[in-house]
């Protein structure tokens, strides 16, 4: 598994906000770029109890994208074929 799941550190603050500029905090963060990756960051976390906050592009205005603690799952350089999903 190439994505780690990283601290969150001020090199990723821009990441604990979308375009509704509201902000949250979180522990952690990582960027899976494929399925396997994020089925073993969410097993991980899941073991651990830690809630998760998933992101795409953070364009949403509602503040859905903005993590209150525990980890950012950021799909943003996901490569998944999406509709093949449904």
């Amino acid at each position: 598994m190439s994505a780690t799941i990283k601290p969150f550190t001020d090199e990723f603050e821009e990441y604990g906000r979308d375009e509704s500029r509201s902000s949250g905090e979180a522990s952690s963060i990582s960027f899976p770029t494929s399925e396997d990756e994020v089925r073993a960051i969410l097993r991980q976390l899941h073991a651990d109890g830690v809630s998760v906050t998933v992101q795409g592009a953070r364009t949403g205005l509602a503040a859905g994208a903005v993590p209150h603690g525990g980890h950012i799952l950021n799909l943003a350089h996901e490569s998944l074929p999406w509709s093949s999903l449904r």
